[in-house]
């Protein structure tokens, strides 16, 4: 299984799993399905009362843009590929925006449609990044989410119950998991390297997170990695 070593804007890399072909073909057949029963219920429900062309326009829409819509409001994700725990994202570390995602959507004609899938999985196959060429020209790449994480997390700071434990920051809960597992590998390496680029990175990381939390930021830097450690401790009890 291929990893790719993402690099932030603070110049911290961070490692992700790369998807296989054989996620991303599952991803696709799950949103296959979706565009499918979206478009069954729509044809039950509207089509079969109003056969107009602007009647069509919607299901139209639904079909074709839904790759787009989907990767544009979940932050590359399609809920197919929610499903699987992966997401596409830009290799350079940077925020994916539209521009990307758009490539990503129009280069699915080649890719995808016009070849049957062949220039897709061959693509993906034969490249180091395992990209397809709407992912080359966007510099984007499709990463797992998800590894063995959750367990790392408990082993990690070896927690016991909820029971026993006292959470601090019960709001961690708005967090997101992406935030969580992003907040631990970057306490991980700052702690195996020790350089001031991870140190920045952590004293940004616990600004956004009160930010998020609407708190203020501990009161100095010897904190910092007490409190964030504390942050992912607090989400594992609360949602595991």
């Amino acid at each position: 299984m291929r990893n790719i070593s993402i690099q932030t804007t603070q110049h911290v890399s961070i490692d992700y799993r790369l998807a296989t072909l054989q996620w991303r073909l599952y991803a696709f057949i799950i949103d296959m399905l979706i565009i499918a029963f979206g478009a069954f219920m729509y044809y039950q429900t509207v089509l079969q009362i109003s056969d107009g062309l602007y009647a069509m326009l919607p299901l139209l829409g639904w079909v074709w843009c839904y790759s787009l819509l989907f990767e544009v409001l979940l932050r590359g994700r399609t809920p197919g590929k929610l499903a699987l725990s992966i997401r596409a994202a830009r290799a350079d570390g940077q925020e994916t925006g539209f521009t990307e995602y758009f490539l990503r959507w129009v280069f699915r004609t080649v890719d995808i449609w016009g070849s049957f899938g062949a220039i897709g999985a061959l693509m993906i196959s034969g490249t180091a990044r395992m990209q397809r060429l709407g992912d080359l020209l966007a510099d984007t790449v499709v990463i797992s989410t998800e590894s063995g994480d959750r367990v790392d997390l408990s082993s990690l700071f070896q927690l016991r119950t909820e029971q026993n434990y006292q959470v601090s920051y019960p709001q961690v809960k708005q967090l997101r998991e992406e935030d969580i597992m992003f907040i631990r590998k970057a306490l991980i390496r700052e702690k195996r390297y020790g350089n001031r680029a991870h140190a920045a990175l952590l004293e940004q990381l616990s600004r956004k997170t009160c930010d998020l939390l609407g708190m203020d930021p501990p009161p100095d830097k010897q904190q910092v990695r007490l409190f964030l450690r504390k942050v992912v401790e607090d989400y594992v009890v609360i949602t595991r």
